[in-house]
């Protein structure tokens, strides 16, 4: 399952729960060109694990300068024991399903 800029960019529009400023849209396009669409969708897929699903976790990285910091803080899929990867890739497919549907 490969995540596309523009699913990510439709995850942003319809699943926000925050109202954001063209700045920061363009900052968050920078953000998917310089971590990877699929990088940034991990952050999405942890924001749906804790309940959310939404992009707050990203706005609030870049209204607190700490971007870098949030993706530093993201599990690393590999090193996950066999039944957390398993979950985590469920809760991927999950939230790829929910958004694609919307699109």
């Amino acid at each position: 399952m490969e995540v596309e800029k523009e699913l990510l960019m439709h995850w942003l529009h319809y699943h926000g729960n925050h109202i954001y400023t063209l700045e920061e849209l363009g900052k968050i396009d920078e953000i998917i060109d310089k971590y990877g669409a699929g990088r940034v969708f991990d952050v999405a897929v942890a924001s749906y694990i804790f309940g959310d699903g939404s992009p707050t976790s990203i706005l609030a990285s870049i209204r607190d300068n700490s971007v870098n910091e949030l993706f530093e803080s993201l599990p690393d899929i590999t090193n996950m024991d066999e039944g957390k990867k398993a979950l985590f890739i469920l809760a991927r497919q999950e939230l790829y399903q929910i958004i694609s549907q919307t699109a």
